[in-house]
């Protein structure tokens, strides 16, 4: 069984954070089919410095210090001034993570600095160049703003033709609407960086290993009232309830009370609970690592599409398809011809992924 080598760029972030707690629980349970190339925290959710000091954070909690992953300082601005950018602050509080003081334990010794084309293309080429090892699949994740992957594959274009899926959270389609721009027709990770993500959508290499998780799909994977009371009876059934657990209880406590306020909530009404948009992009991985014969566990529905950004404007961030084709995808699959995004999924697998947070982490 070939292996998945994962880089993925965050900007940590509430929901970011229960992603990353579920890769790294992951990795440390399936060494032999994942390994981690490393992780970098960009601008977006918070500043890139508040970021950089979740990640660490997480790491550091979770007691995964030991396991040597490569942290890196992602991007930290727009590659052109976005003068609309605001930092959702009525989401994720003033640190990223809700301001939540007993998650806030960063160790940014474990920081190697800012991740460089050239030092990710020694990664992948290592990768890709050993006889034992050169099957196996790279996976680029992106959660926030596309600035770092667009700015890695404009100065080292060798990186694209290494990269065999490219796993993101981004963009609205289906007239879902959004929850960026002065008319709320964009989604925010592209609409930080609209320049960046036409640099990677419009490739002709990159847009054909893309599969994107959209916001009216993440809009579908809310943690709901009900589980929150399952996690808060869990540990309260439990005797002896750990600082990590604790931590993650009051995150998402404070998590849901922001989002509750929030613009995005007043336009899209999640009375249930908040939507957990990156915690989505580990689906592929999930069926990857549940996969047999080849089968598409999760029964995903994709779209092909060609779509393009407003760059500018008061519909700045808005994604408009200019191509499209219903086809059933699966990891796997290599024969895409443009951006896959996801149209529907089993609910059954958000069940799936919130049991993993409940077993392992809560």
């Amino acid at each position: 069984m070939r292996k998945l080598h994962i880089f993925l760029d965050c900007d940590p972030g509430s929901d970011d954070f229960f992603l990353l707690a579920m890769l790294l629980i992951l990795f440390k349970n399936n060494k032999s089919r994942i390994n981690i190339i490393g992780l970098s925290a960009s601008y977006g959710n918070s500043s890139v410095n508040h970021t950089l000091a979740n990640l660490t954070s997480l790491v550091s909690i979770l007691g995964m210090a030991s396991y040597e992953i490569s942290i890196y300082k992602g991007a930290e601005a727009p590659l052109i001034p976005n003068e609309q950018f605001y930092t959702p602050l009525s989401i994720h509080g003033g640190n990223g993570l809700a301001d939540v003081q007993e998650i806030d334990k960063p160790n940014l010794s474990l920081s190697k600095g800012k991740i460089t084309a050239k030092e990710l293309l020694r990664l992948f080429e290592g990768i890709k160049e050993k006889e034992e090892t050169k099957d196996d699949k790279i996976i680029f994740m992106s959660t926030g703003p596309f600035t770092l992957i667009a700015e890695l594959i404009m100065d080292r274009p060798k990186i694209k033709t290494l990269i065999d899926k490219f796993i993101v959270m981004g963009g609205t389609f289906e007239n879902e609407g959004g929850n960026c721009n002065s008319l709320m027709t964009a989604e925010f990770n592209i609409f930080s960086d609209p320049n960046a993500a036409n640099t990677v959508f419009t490739d002709p290499i990159m847009k054909k290993k893309s599969i994107i998780f959209p916001l009216n799909i993440t809009h579908k994977a809310i943690l709901d009232k009900n589980q929150i009371l399952r996690f808060s009876e869990s540990s309260r059934k439990d005797k002896q309830i750990t600082a990590v657990k604790k931590a993650f209880l009051k995150l998402i406590h404070k998590f849901t009370e922001l989002y509750s306020s929030s613009e995005d909530n007043i336009q899209h009404k999640f009375d249930s609970g908040p939507p957990m948009h990156d915690v989505l992009t580990i689906m592929p991985i999930i069926d990857y690592l549940l996969e047999s014969n080849n089968a598409n566990n999760t029964e995903w529905s994709f779209k092909e599409i060609d779509f393009m950004v407003e760059i500018e404007g008061e519909r700045i961030g808005e994604t408009h398809i200019f191509n499209s084709d219903l086809k059933l995808k699966s990891l796997n699959d290599s024969k895409y011809q443009a951006t896959s995004y996801l149209l529907d999924y089993k609910q059954t697998y958000w069940v799936l992924l919130l049991g993993i947070l409940l077993e392992k982490i809560l």
